[in-house]
């Protein structure tokens, strides 16, 4: 791999390296295209890594956006393996990083677009040799790090307090939720793949379970690390207050989840509601509990709820208006093009996720101009609080279903806060715009 750094009368121009080290196919290919048309705005070349797959996804979102995705990038192909705590993957990191580095002049700026214990490690392995000790890297944290998330590092009320028995009650219900999870998965994968497992096998895992225990999101945010020459890059305002790495060298900016905004111009005016589960969806069951009680609720004027999702969710066949998609995979576009006439997105992600990370469906939301309705978590309230409310937050699903009922009952005369939430996204979208913060704050990336 030969890189070229450019100069002109012996002065050096800055090179962008943008690198995707885990990412294979569709997965965040809205937000990493989103990245590297911010990135290329304000910096203009940039040479982008990433795995085969991948980039195809990319310059298809882009064509999708009709903007030229060949306009000063440079797209190369990287090889990883799926299995990010595969023994093997600190070799492949190392090797790719070194081959990005090697050619590094004093004003380059390296961007990964998301990461993993393996190559972070992989990177501070990188960033102690005397002759990279210069080369500031700026990570983008997402979904990954939700287990540094602790209680005990928020401050415990007092005893006198009143609110200790509901901090307390929060405990249990959190350790009950993580003890039930962790026995599901246990259940779900270890116990089947344990009887079918060869010794070859047996050994290979029981090396991947060993790296899982020595390199991980833990490990390598401990006190005593040297993180000075990292740049952490998180998408949501709540994880500013939500994240505590107890080491003196660690630092963060805020940075919005990007996605390429286009303008949409139809208004709906649906003789009734539609609603919709847009993009991956979640398997907690609490969708499954607010078509249980919408229905008990007897709605008697019509609706339509559509899955725009390629997640299959059981025991919801014989549920009333409510539209299922015939294939299992749905392209990007069609998913986009059956979104139009949505009136509401439906969002079902309880307050134990995404504390430290950032939702991509409520980025999609605000793409698509659509207000939301949903459970409630800290990631979809700050962006709800963050210009205005652009939906409604229900906190369980009886709410859930009592307030799209009264939607439904009182069609079309909801259709006024409708407008309302989407003047509101439209000011998030000012405000989120990545070419507007990169413009604001030069100084995110190092």
């Amino acid at each position: 791999m030969v890189l070229l750094t450019y100069s002109i009368h012996g002065i050096y121009l800055k090179m962008i390296h943008v690198c995707e080290p885990q990412c294979k196919k569709g997965s965040h290919e809205n937000f990493n295209s989103g990245f590297l048309y911010g990135l290329r705005e304000k910096y203009g070349e940039l040479t982008f890594y990433a795995e085969n797959t991948h980039i195809q996804h990319i310059k298809y979102f882009f064509e999708l956006r009709k903007i030229d995705y060949r306009k000063n990038i440079s797209y190369i192909n990287i090889n990883f393996l799926d299995n990010i705590y595969d023994f093997r993957q600190l070799i492949y990191y190392r090797k790719i990083f070194y081959n990005i580095i090697r050619k590094f002049s004093k004003n380059d700026k390296i961007i990964f677009l998301s990461i993993n214990p393996m190559a972070l490690f992989a990177l501070f392995n990188i960033s102690n040799k005397k002759k990279y000790k210069n080369i500031k890297f700026n990570i983008v944290l997402h979904g990954g790090i939700e287990d540094l998330y602790t209680h005990s590092k928020k401050v415990k009320p007092n005893k006198n307090n009143s609110n200790t028995s509901n901090y307390e009650k929060e405990n249990f219900f959190l350790f009950f939720y993580l003890l039930i999870k962790y026995i599901w998965r246990i259940f779900r994968y270890s116990i089947p793949k344990f009887f079918s497992y060869t010794i070859p096998n047996k050994i290979y895992n029981y090396l991947n379970n060993l790296n899982k225990f020595l390199y991980n999101h833990k490990s390598f945010f401990k006190k005593n690390k040297d993180l000075s020459s990292f740049n952490f890059i998180v998408l949501s305002k709540h994880i500013l207050n939500n994240l505590r790495i107890e080491n003196i060298t660690f630092r963060m900016k805020l940075l919005f989840l990007p996605c390429i905004f286009f303008p949409i111009i139809n208004q709906n005016n649906n003789d009734y509601p539609k609603f919709a589960l847009f993009g991956y969806g979640t398997d907690n069951g609490l969708f499954e509990e607010f078509l249980e009680e919408l229905e008990n609720l007897k709605p008697t004027k019509n609706y339509e709820i559509r899955l725009i999702s390629s997640r299959g969710y059981s025991g919801i066949e014989k549920c009333n208006n409510l539209t299922q998609p015939i294939k299992t995979y749905i392209p990007r576009q069609e998913m986009e093009i059956m979104s139009e006439d949505i009136d509401y997105f439906l969002n079902f992600y309880d307050k134990y996720q995404y504390r430290l990370s950032c939702s991509g469906s409520i980025i999609e939301s605000i793409m698509l101009r659509k207000p939301v309705i949903y459970i409630g978590n800290e990631n979809y309230d700050s962006y709800n609080n963050l210009s205005g409310p652009i939906g409604i937050r229900t906190g369980n699903t009886q709410n859930f279903a009592k307030i799209v009922f009264n939607i439904i009952e009182n069609w079309p005369s909801d259709q006024k806060n409708i407008s309302i939430y989407k003047l509101n996204i439209e000011k998030v979208i000012k405000i989120i715009d990545i070419n507007n913060q990169l413009k604001n704050n030069s100084n995110i990336f190092v």
